[in-house]
């Protein structure tokens, strides 16, 4: 059953979603909101399903993204309190396999760090969309990954080390992090529906379906899994089941009589580690800071911890005003929409009863800046290209099998004079730039991209390695990965000069 508030409490609460669905092309939400251990709203909006009519519920399944690493977080909580972890141990002492680029922060890195994203390490986020790679994969992988800022110097959101300290929960818990979670967390605040995967959220019979973007129409898009790094952003859940998480995180680790958390272990979590970047893009956001699995800021003379999710086809907001035991839960069926934040302020503007702001408004000013940047970003692209060049090498040259130490593989094919390429799930459409430069195109999570990739050469003259900036953020690292040679196809007589002594 829907539970609706009063419209005296957050008035036209029901108008103003339907105008917003509207004006941003959403096709659906799923809106709880809590206040003083009482669900007030757990309600869905619009469509869970565009093509075939279904309404959105607040039973409806939806991805919750990053919103995940509370829920990390807290399962890590509970274990320290049992006495298998610690926030400031090193980690190898839980992992002794565990390896950083930098030898002196291997041997120091804590959960801590890790949770609040403070290791040095940029997000190379392109590995979550290969499925090849399994959890101990990546964890075994961070030894070959180069930071970009010293050791617990910066905040640098970073998914893999959530995805490890879920790997390294599930081992002190004698299972995984999917059973720790669901053991611990999910079912004694009888979040029943909530799962791990998007599998498992087809075969229910509420959920709903992912959409995209494209040219500013809404389009479907496929389900992404997410396994290995599941414990950075892989649970689904409704706007219903969620509400019993927020009142959980409310009322300081209790849920109906029972403690599942220590509210001193709860306000672990809350309490800011890291400073954020204070560019604030709002005057009315300030003091951003990182907690474990939690962001936090003053919002208009109020604390607010929240964090945000978003994945391919879903966005997420949770956000608990712990002074006033009141939280707010918006999910959207849409990738990177700003929906879920405008609905979010404005229940909390209601709540809170400050002075309404045009949020909406705020945001189409955002968006049109980030639309003009990218625009000026592609111009100055084109202007540097440098026209009237050529490759160095004939287009076949350049397709094959190329491989990363810690990402994977790389798959560059020719088809039709045309060369593509192939990483995980993601298909990468190449163009020549100028030289050995190459333009790639491609999408993820709904959003499209364009970087430039360098092909170099061996001293044989064999395209030998391709490094694209594939870490899915601005200024990213690149990663180089080397072309995998078959030495049993070449006949170039230089691979076998020199000196031989005969046996015998």
């Amino acid at each position: 059953m829907e539970r609706e508030t009063t419209g005296a409490t957050i008035p036209n609460l029901d108008a103003f979603v339907e105008d917003q669905l509207q004006h941003w092309k959403v096709p659906g939400v799923a809106v709880a909101v809590v206040k003083d251990e009482k669900v007030w709203l757990a309600k869905g909006y619009g469509w869970r399903d565009l093509e075939r009519g279904l309404p959105m519920t607040g039973r409806t399944l939806l991805a919750i993204g990053s919103c995940t690493k509370a829920f990390t977080a807290t399962a890590i909580a509970m274990l320290v309190e049992d006495g298998k972890l610690d926030w400031d141990e090193p980690v190898q002492r839980y992992l002794p396999q565990l390896r950083l680029k930098d030898p002196w922060a291997s041997a120091r890195v804590t959960l801590r760090d890790m949770g609040c994203h403070r290791t040095g390490l940029p997000r190379y986020d392109i590995m979550l969309f290969n499925p090849a790679l399994s959890r101990e994969d990546i964890v075994n992988s961070l030894e070959h990954l180069e930071a970009r800022r010293d050791f617990r110097t910066t905040w640098q959101y970073q998914n893999l080390m959530y995805a490890t300290m879920g790997y390294v929960a599930g081992k002190a818990a004698g299972s995984t992090w999917e059973d720790l979670v669901k053991e611990r967390i999910l079912r004694p605040l009888g979040m029943a529906e909530s799962n791990f995967s998007v599998h498992d959220s087809q075969a229910a019979e509420d959920y709903a379906l992912p959409y995209g973007k494209r040219e500013d129409q809404v389009e479907r898009v496929e389900f992404l899994e997410i396994g290995a790094t599941g414990p950075a952003g892989s649970i689904n859940s409704s706007a219903e089941e969620m509400a019993h998480w927020v009142t959980l995180n409310l009322n300081q680790g209790k849920y109906e009589g029972r403690s599942l958390i220590s509210p001193a272990g709860l306000t672990a979590l809350f309490s800011p580690q890291m400073m954020l970047p204070q560019g604030q893009r709002h005057p009315e956001l300030a003091f951003s800071s990182y907690g474990l699995g939690w962001a936090t800021n003053a919002y208009r003379g109020h604390t607010i911890v929240h964090h945000g999710g978003g994945t391919a086809g879903f966005t997420a907001q949770v956000c608990l005003v712990p002074a006033r035991r009141t939280g707010v839960v918006v999910l959207a069926n849409l990738s990177d929409s700003q929906l879920p934040d405008i609905i979010t302020k404005y229940v909390l503007d209601c709540l809170l009863e400050l002075e309404p702001i045009d949020w909406s408004g705020r945001y189409q000013e955002l968006v049109s800046q980030v639309e003009q940047a990218q625009t000026k970003q592609d111009e100055t692209l084109r202007l540097a290209r440098r026209a009237g060049t050529s490759p160095t090498h004939s287009l076949p040259e350049y397709a094959g099998v190329y491989r990363h130490p810690a990402a994977g593989t790389l798959t560059i094919a020719l088809k039709d004079q045309v060369l593509t390429g192939k990483y995980g799930i993601i298909d990468l459409a190449i163009t020549h730039h100028h030289y050995d430069t190459f333009e790639v195109k491609f999408a993820v999570v709904g959003t499209a991209m364009t970087m430039l990739a360098n092909f170099a050469t061996d001293t044989l003259g064999r395209v030998c390695s391709v490094a694209i900036p594939l870490g899915l953020e601005s200024g990213a690292q690149e990663l180089v990965f080397t072309r995998a040679f078959d030495l049993s196809m070449t006949c170039d007589p230089r691979l076998y000069t020199g000196e031989y002594e005969l046996a015998g």
